[in-house]
């Protein structure tokens, strides 16, 4: 894939060198286009507890950039999917998924229940899970989804042998 060959190219040891400097971005962020980016940014912060670490910049009343941290190691950045004027294709599929591994149950219940809080739409429900994580899935306004766990592998969960599918 493109990523791929890009990552690749970045990590290479042929690649070209530049002058250290203390930057405060990451070196590969991922930026999701979105129908309302300032909306986007409010219904993260109350439901992950987010913060926007530069902008948002807006051109033609429009965000055309906002870098938004979570959980104080993971920076995404944020647009409109029309800040150029040009919209980005998309099939109104969900185009993205996120995953946050909890470091506890507690933490878990607690940013579950802040996202659905939020509104966001819960599309699989918080539930011990057939390969024995507790886990869920919720998507946000733009259809960006979250999936959310506590791995088994920390103790706090042990395989069922079933699988907890929401019904259509």
């Amino acid at each position: 894939t493109i990523l791929k060959v890009f990552v690749q190219a970045i990590m290479s040891e042929t690649a070209p060198k530049v002058a250290k400097r203390q930057i405060s971005v990451p070196r590969l962020a991922p930026e999701i286009f979105v129908k309302d980016a300032a909306k986007t940014v409010e219904v993260w912060k109350h439901a992950l507890g987010a913060w926007v670490r530069s902008g948002p910049y807006k051109r033609g009343g429009r965000t055309m950039h906002a870098a938004v941290r979570l959980f104080n190691d993971t920076e995404i950045f944020l647009a409109d999917v029309t800040y150029d004027g040009k919209p980005v294709e998309n099939s109104g599929s969900t185009t993205i998924s996120l995953f946050l591994a909890c470091k506890d149950t507690q933490e878990l219940e607690t940013i579950y229940k802040n996202c659905t809080d939020a509104g966001m739409k819960v599309m699989m429900p918080l539930e011990k899970q057939f390969w024995g994580d507790v886990y869920a899935v919720v998507e946000d306004q733009d259809g960006t989804r979250f999936s959310m766990a506590v791995q088994a592998a920390t103790g706090d969960a042990e395989p069922t042998g079933e699988v907890n599918m929401p019904e259509e």
